[in-house]
């Protein structure tokens, strides 16, 4: 990336005091973030292994059925507490850390994390991407379609920016980037087909891969939908 995206490859301070705290979320594009603590009192932290964000997703729509049926994208608003007991009896497995001044903390990619200061407190974080992040980026741009939200960058773009760069990837790595591409591919194939027919599909058909659509057309619902994947190059 040439150009500084706020928290994501452009560090943010934060300031803490007495219980002030932070809801759960998932980082943006569910990136990994590194967390440091310059001095002040300790950060408790909460957090659930990416590999039960289902888990973690279900619960939060079985406690909040109704306010989530109010605001649908409420996960995004970052606003909402579930105690970890209550996450515990419902299966979830929920890990716990004081941070103390001096000490790091890494969340990895899709995993679910909250906490609250011990007292006033001085933090540095910003997020960050490993070869192996590629298929969790893919998933969040699936998501975030089901929910009209935008991309904080294009997860597209990147790809195309990685073909740029193919020496300094693992093999590994290149085998993720090439899957991702044929998917794209086919998405966009998809996609434009439907275009040119003059079919459209409400918002949780058209993330899948590939979806099947109905036949009515809403012109202001498609470009609604599109919006987090409509870039110019």
């Amino acid at each position: 990336m040439t150009h500084s995206i706020d928290g994501i490859n452009k560090p943010w301070l934060y300031f803490g005091m007495l219980f002030s705290s932070f809801c759960w979320h998932r980082e943006d594009i569910y990136l990994a973030s590194i967390n440091y603590m310059h001095e002040g009192g300790g950060k408790q932290w909460y957090g659930i292994p990416g590999s039960k964000a289902k888990a973690f997703r279900s619960t939060m729509e079985k406690l909040m059925k109704l306010r989530i049926k109010e605001v649908p994208d409420l996960e995004h608003h970052i606003t909402t507490q579930i105690s970890p007991s209550t996450l515990l009896r419902n299966n979830v497995p929920v890990y716990k850390v004081i941070q103390e001044a001096g000490q790091f903390i890494v969340t990895f990619p899709e995993a679910y994390h909250c906490g609250f200061s011990y007292g006033f407190n001085c933090g540095e974080a910003v997020n960050f991407a490993t070869s192996d992040w590629i298929p969790h980026g893919s998933q969040s741009v699936v998501d975030y379609r089901l929910k009209g939200k935008k991309e904080v960058f294009s997860f597209d773009r990147l790809l195309f920016t990685l073909t740029y760069h193919l020496k300094s990837l693992s093999l590994e790595s290149c085998r993720m980037l090439l899957h991702e591409l044929r998917v794209l591919q086919k998405e966009e194939q998809h996609f434009r087909a439907l275009l040119y027919v003059g079919k459209s599909s409400s918002r949780p058909s058209i993330a899948a891969r590939p979806p099947p659509f109905p036949k009515s057309y809403h012109p202001p619902l498609q470009r609604k939908i599109l919006k987090n994947r409509i870039f110019y190059y």
